[in-house]
């Protein structure tokens, strides 16, 4: 057989598949790449409005707190004047 034959069925076509092989796994990696810097920026953007939500979220629970503590003194408070006014009724004396 002619040495040409050799370089035509067999060099040419692996020569050719190795490029397309490289071509193709380019390819793949500039979108891989493209997806992860995108995937990044939405992380980015989507952690700082979870940080802000996370921050109403507790300045919600701080003003529940202080109602809370509004309301514990005032029921202290109550509790305080009904000792007070029993032990008036009853000449000082603790039941």
């Amino acid at each position: 057989m002619p040495d040409f034959l050799f370089w035509n069925e067999v060099v040419i076509p692996l020569a050719g598949m190795g490029v397309g092989l490289f071509i193709t796994f380019a390819i793949i990696r500039a979108v891989t790449k493209g997806l992860e810097r995108r995937h990044e920026a939405r992380m980015a953007a989507g952690g700082a409005g979870e940080v802000e939500g996370l921050r109403a979220e507790v300045g919600q629970l701080r003003s529940q707190v202080e109602s809370l503590e509004e309301r514990v003194d005032f029921t202290e408070r109550m509790l305080t004047q009904e000792r007070s006014r029993r032990q008036v009724e009853s000449g000082g004396r603790e039941k």
